[in-house]
């Protein structure tokens, strides 16, 4: 086993200074991708349903077939199971409830999904999303994962309440997506905990997930909540019950390979690492291409190497995005890393309100080793897990083979020789990924600061004199940091600086009210910074100068989903499950840079309220793992 090769030490020092987050170069983020013209839609009957993720790797030992798990004998227990020795799902459909109430779908992600928007209306819908019914073929399953938690190795963990019900294919984009619901039941994962996810926690994660869509930001989605009236769980006090229908290109996570190793050994690394590379990839055609300059060839040329820096780009830059717009995920545990760079599993996550470096949103991450500072170190540690659990893999070039390995040669290192050279070969090949990494992350984070503040061309010197010294004064004077950066796509700026004390009062609204920090210090540093940038901007060609407030509007959100906007809205839907104000919600979530939302049927009162200031006691709140 080659395990243990790259030390946590080795990234210590990358985010003493962090930076802020950006968007994708290929599509402003807020472009919907999803219109309907010309798009070939279907129903919920008629979209062809799949499941390659059961079709190609093992199940469960002890319930092997769709027959098994269908034993009336056989499904107590394996709902009962603690844990599951071989394979890496088990068969297990969702359990009923006593009674079920459909809340609200996302037009957005049924589109994406390939249905007409009419379906949400259909009861097949509603108790498909729901979970009242399911689709017999193919046959639900639950997946089986492990993870490091907060540094520490968690052992067998899996989807405890989460059960995948099909794979559908958008049959316009091609796209195909696997469907669960979580908070369906319990499965052989569920450990001891109960299958349920509360209301709370479920309307939390159903906005998120589509916010974050709507910003640009890759990440899993919603497509469905619902109320379950009668079911209750204890949590921090007794609450009501729901399901999200979730969807997501994949649910495989970097846990699983944890896992796949850990049971199973390096045969089901590489048929999950295959899986992942042929089905999920399109092929290794898709993955990043060999390093030219790499001095071992051969290395380069491995199909799980590339694989490797494919993950690691795309998780890099993904943290990137959201370290743009100052989202945070609390648990950005081993477990809750998806291996196609997808942020995922949204538990106490927040948007930061003033910006904060030490800040996190998990009140039990006490080390804030999720805080913003720290995250891109913690992301890169889980990396380096990854990497362990693919040792034998990335380190198969030494046995001569530099594509896919055969089935007699799956680690089989024969001597001590051979052993140690992949160890240097994979340590040596970490150590340099890191370093892709640091650029990953670096120049993602550099594109998307040039996106908010309205500039086209790149220069490197706009990393410490523009974006590090604008995000010093964010956190020195105590600012709204999308508030700050939103107003500014509105100022009308002069290169001849006569408008610039104007502008400085209005960036000023955007310091919070109990602000530590000396009023006139803050006004003469954001003076400082202004002046800077406007000789920056102004520098660029005329065209781009005419440009700077459309682009800065097109990534700057007018709206932020931040943690006292959800409390307000799971209040509301507490009280009355048929509030108007979660759609509302949903609707500014899915469109968070328009200037208003009226002619989309929000209110005059829910915009004023939830595009205004944070309620003082509401600033920089933390929440906690439960749900």
């Amino acid at each position: 086993m080659i395990r243990n090769f790259h030390r946590y030490k080795a990234f210590t020092t990358f985010t003493t200074r962090p930076f802020s987050t950006l968007l994708s170069k290929a599509r402003p983020a807020h472009i919907n991708t999803t219109s309907t013209h010309n798009m070939t839609l279907t129903t919920l009957a008629g979209l062809k349903k799949s499941s390659s993720f059961t079709e190609q790797l093992l199940p469960d030992s002890q319930v092997p077939t769709v027959e098994a798990a269908l034993d009336p004998e056989v499904i107590p227990k394996t709902r009962l199971q603690r844990r599951v020795h071989s394979g890496i799902f088990t068969w297990v459909a969702p359990e009923h409830r006593d009674a079920y109430q459909f809340l609200i779908a996302s037009p957005n992600a049924v589109r994406d999904l390939g249905l007409e928007e009419s379906e949400i209306k259909t009861d097949l819908f509603k108790k498909i999303m729901s979970g009242e019914e399911y689709f017999k073929d193919p046959y639900p399953y639950a997946q089986a994962y492990s993870g490091h938690q907060f540094g520490q190795y968690a052992g067998q963990l899996g989807d405890g309440r989460v059960i995948n019900i099909f794979e559908g294919r958008n049959p316009d984009t091609n796209v195909r997506y696997q469907v669960q619901l979580k908070g369906a039941g319990l499965t052989p994962y569920s450990r001891f905990a109960d299958g349920k996810a509360v209301l709370r926690s479920s309307i939390r994660e159903f906005l998120v997930s589509e916010n974050l869509n709507a910003l640009g930001i890759p990440t899993t989605r919603a497509l469905a909540l619902s109320r379950l009236p009668q079911t209750t769980a204890r949590r921090e006090r007794r609450e009501t019950c729901a399901v999200v229908a979730r969807m997501a290109e994949s649910w495989v996570r970097l846990g699983t390979f944890t896992f796949a190793k850990t049971t199973d050994g390096v045969e089901m690394t590489q048929k999950l690492a295959d899986y992942v590379i042929d089905e999920l990839l399109g092929g290794e055609s898709n993955l990043l291409a060999p390093k030219a300059d790499y001095p071992d060839a051969n290395v380069q040329q491995n199909r799980y190497v590339r694989f490797y820096r494919e993950v690691v780009k795309r998780n890099a830059e993904m943290l990137a995005q959201c370290q743009v717009y100052g989202f945070l995920n609390g648990v950005l545990n081993t477990d809750n890393t998806s291996v196609l760079g997808l942020s995922m599993d949204y538990g106490p996550f927040a948007f930061m309100d003033t910006f904060n470096r030490n800040y996190s949103p998990n009140h039990d991450d006490g080390n804030l080793r999720y805080g913003y500072k720290y995250v891109p170190t913690a992301m890169w540690w889980n990396l380096v897990r990854f990497a362990e659990d693919m040792g034998e893999l990335l380190g198969s070039s030494v046995i001569g083979d530099t594509s896919k390995l055969s089935k007699d040669q799956f680690g089989r290192f024969k001597a001590n020789e051979q052993l140690e050279q992949a160890q240097v070969v994979v340590s040596n090949l970490v150590d340099d990924i890191g370093e892709e990494y640091k650029t990953f992350y670096k120049n993602k984070l550099n594109e998307g600061f040039r996106q908010r503040l309205g500039l086209t061309e790149t220069r490197e010197s706009d990393h410490d004199e523009i974006f590090q010294s604008l995000l010093d004064v964010m956190e020195a004077g105590s600012l709204d940091y999308n508030k700050f950066f939103r107003t500014l796509s509105e100022l009308s700026l002069k290169a001849d600086g006569s408008t610039t004390e104007a502008c400085v009062e209005k960036l000023l609204e955007s310091r919070q009210e109990n602000a530590f920090s000396d009023r006139p210090a803050t006004k003469h540093a954001i003076t400082e910074w202004l002046t800077k940038y406007i000789a920056r901007a102004f520098s660029e060609p005329e065209t781009a100068i005419e440009q700077r407030q459309a682009v800065m509007r097109d990534h700057n959100p007018n709206f932020v989903l931040r943690n006292w906007v959800l409390d307000e809205v799971i209040q509301a839907v507490e009280a009355d499950p048929t509030s108007p104000v979660l759609g509302e919600v949903l609707t500014m979530a899915t469109t968070p840079f328009r200037r208003g939302w009226a002619e989309l049927g929000v209110s005059g009162e829910t915009e004023r309220k939830f595009t205004g200031p944070v309620p003082a006691n509401s600033i920089d709140s933390t929440c906690s793992c439960s749900s």
